[in-house]
């Protein structure tokens, strides 16, 4: 019973931590945001291959964000289904909150890899003008 209990405050604990993630982007404070970085192309003179390479790297993860994100979804969708069922079995719980642990974990992995290549992708200069448009 104290494990099921564990994995039910676990799980609510996941979800709050990923509804702020939608609300604040903690990784804006080091890595530029692929997305504003192509809307500042102007701004930041990024050269043809430079604008390229972010938006290929930016579609190519937003594609498999998207698809991580429907395992996530049907992976909570799962373990509310077992969490319903009385009795409750903490071993099925306890697995199926560890895989849709790991689809987090593979979430959060990707988004910082793509933000280092997009930052990567940009001169020094360049990135010192991102932020500076970010304070105006």
């Amino acid at each position: 019973m104290k494990k099921l209990l564990f994995m039910v405050m676990a799980l609510l604990l996941l979800l709050s931590a990923c509804k702020r993630e939608r609300k604040t982007n903690q990784l804006e404070k080091w890595l530029p945001d692929p997305e504003k970085i192509v809307k500042a192309r102007t701004a930041l003179a990024l050269t043809e291959q430079q604008q390229q390479l972010i938006e290929s790297s930016y579609r190519q993860g937003r594609i498999r964000y998207d698809s991580l994100q429907r395992e996530a979804q049907a992976q909570t969708a799962r373990l509310e289904a077992i969490l319903k069922k009385h009795p409750t079995h903490a071993d099925s719980a306890g697995a199926t909150l560890k895989q849709l642990l790991t689809i987090e974990n593979e979430i959060k992995l990707l988004r910082l890899t793509v933000y280092i290549y997009c930052k990567n992708q940009l001169t020094e200069e360049q990135l010192q003008q991102y932020y500076n448009t970010l304070k105006q």
